[in-house]
């Protein structure tokens, strides 16, 4: 019960009466109380329960696992997803950080919409798409640093912003820290490594230069994953274009 009682203060009412999966950062079930056992099917008496991907079905999934990406630094999320399958009752999903246990609780509840709910537009749409066309027109790219082994991985969106196709992106640290304009560099890449250092935020904006020589502004926000130890292993968190709101901001 160690990780449920830790993360009492965040979900005082989900202890008691609704569903609550204790999960890592990378899916794997640490707790879950009996509500969410029983929303999930999962034997009533506590185990290893494994993953989370074998309890929910592939397209919730998609959706589940990009959505803890970006709690880490996003601080909390919700998703409304058919967990089972594709005709299964539509579950509420509150994603929230824990930081204290690198954990993320996820409150299970009915979602007051239901399967096939038709948008104004007359088209049905599911979470996944959904999460899609959000993260689209706000060009969100959702990036992870393993400090470690000083390798990057980047989302489709990540790409798309830095236009770098993905068979032309090595993965390395120093990849991103070029792609950075020159006046910006050494200012980015101290706030970083500060970050590291501090277990703080990674919380700043900065230019980049595309490989055809366009340049825009990027605002990122990072939070470390520290191990047992205290030390970071690893940083999540978003870049989102604000190009435009600079371009505004000048011709004022």
């Amino acid at each position: 019960m160690r990780y449920l009682q830790s993360a009492e203060s965040y979900f005082p009412a989900a202890l008691s009466k609704q569903g609550l999966c204790i999960v890592s950062v990378t899916g794997e079930i640490l707790e879950v109380n009996k509500q969410a056992a029983a929303v999930l099917g999962m034997p009533a008496t506590p185990g290893d329960y494994g993953a989370l991907t074998r309890w929910v079905s592939p397209e919730a999934w998609a959706v589940i696992e990009r959505s803890l990406h970006e709690v880490v630094a996003a601080g909390s999320i919700s998703v409304s997803l058919q967990l089972l399958t594709p005709s299964s009752p539509l579950i509420h999903c509150d994603l929230t950080y824990v930081p204290a246990d690198q954990s993320i609780g996820l409150v299970l509840s009915p979602s007051e919409r239901k399967p096939g709910d038709i948008n104004p537009e007359g088209q049905q749409l599911g979470d996944a798409d959904r999460l899609a066309m959000i993260l689209d027109s706000l060009q969100v790219g959702i990036w992870e640093w393993d400090i470690r082994a000083n390798k990057l991985v980047w989302d489709d969106w990540m790409y798309r912003l830095y236009g770098i196709p993905r068979d032309k992106f090595s993965g390395a640290y120093e990849a991103w820290e070029s792609a950075i304009h020159p006046d910006d560099r050494d200012r980015s890449v101290h706030e970083l490594m500060t970050a590291t250092e501090t277990n703080g935020f990674f919380d700043t904006q900065f230019r980049i230069v595309l490989p055809g020589g366009e340049i825009r502004h990027i605002k990122t926000k990072g939070r470390p994953l520290l191990m047992v130890n205290g030390v970071p292993s690893r940083m999540v968190g978003v870049n989102i274009d604000v190009s435009q709101e600079k371009r505004a901001e000048k011709s004022i």
